[in-house]
């Protein structure tokens, strides 16, 4: 039924079918806002397949306001679960049905600390059976609509569908490397590297993302690395530097740490709210920010799903 609605007609299949194009700016926002929704049903489907009845709370010694569930496969992410995540109760016999909200305050190996209200809190009684309903935080996929719906009214469609023309592409990719000072040294005898590291400084490819790609190991992070000290050595510009793990992330602002080139204090190293704090490298930086982004830079866009890849070329051209 959700598919019908979305697609506009009561034939599924024919109503993916006729959407099978070329992609353009044209139909990007719709196409991808579509597979969005898609997903998220999909998603829907599959976290439920987890929940389940005849479940019990447990009290936590010192806690007065949180209760543990034991959830099975949670080691294995099966379902997922972090921290402000929103797991229902509903108690078993209940002749109202009502559901109860518990908020996810910690996550452990067996096991969830979930929040209720206080009126849960004084009803629930030890040993009451619970019907347990997991559910899946919305955001990731609303900040990816909401990016949707700016592209539809921003510029940012010229970086992803560049026209031919002069304007675009008459300036030649620089091969004169013109710094005066290598960071790394071994982006030093590195030519391609090099080159790159020049392009990106130089906006040679600008209003165009210069792209920097290759299989694994080949000095990506290297090379993006270096461009980001040159950057703040020349043009001290506000940078917005995103990848698409904390993992990724990390290696970014420890590799920017590591030889000072770069103050601590003009780094923020920002987190999501879910992240536990025991997980934070110990270099974290408390890094100052203000103003809009002059440059930004991504890792791996290839392993992102397109509208979340497209979200800091938005952010930036939006300021």
């Amino acid at each position: 039924m959700l598919l019908r609605v979305l697609l506009g007609v009561d034939d599924v299949k024919e109503g993916l079918k006729a959407r099978k194009c070329n992609l353009s700016a044209n139909n990007y926002c719709d196409l991808f806002s579509l597979l969005l929704h898609i997903e998220e049903h999909q998603m829907k489907i599959d976290i439920h397949t987890f929940d389940c009845d005849n479940q019990i709370l447990q009290a936590i010694p010192g806690e007065h306001t949180l209760l543990a569930l034991k959830v099975p496969g949670l080691a294995e992410n099966r379902p997922s679960v972090l921290r402000g995540d929103t797991i229902y109760v509903e108690i078993l016999g209940d002749k109202n049905h009502l559901r109860y909200e518990g908020i996810v305050h910690r996550v452990r190996e067996n096991d969830v600390h979930l929040g209720f209200h206080k009126n849960f809190i004084t009803k629930y009684v030890k040993g009451m059976q619970l019907r347990v309903q997991f559910t899946f935080n919305r955001l990731p996929l609303r900040v990816q609509h909401r990016a949707l719906s700016l592209l539809r009214r921003c510029e940012v469609q010229k970086l992803m569908f560049p026209s031919i023309c002069r304007g675009l592409f008459g300036v030649s990719p620089i091969t004169n490397i013109g710094f005066s000072k290598w960071f790394n040294r071994d982006v030093s005898t590195n030519q391609q590297q090099m080159t790159a590291v020049t392009n990106i400084v130089f906006e040679s490819a600008s209003p165009a993302p210069y792209i920097v790609f290759g299989p694994p190991g080949t000095g990506k992070t290297v090379t993006m690395v270096e461009a980001i000290v040159q950057l703040w050595h020349i043009k001290k510009p506000h940078m917005l530097v995103c990848a698409p793990s904390n993992s990724a992330a990390d290696v970014i602002a420890s590799r920017l740490l590591e030889k000072g080139h770069i103050p601590a204090s003009n780094i923020l190293r920002m987190y999501a709210a879910s992240r536990l704090w025991s997980l934070i490298p110990s270099h974290r930086t408390h890094g100052r920010s203000g103003g809009q982004a002059s440059y930004a830079a991504q890792g791996r866009y290839a392993h992102n799903s397109r509208p979340k890849g497209r979200l800091p070329l938005i952010e930036h051209t939006n300021g």
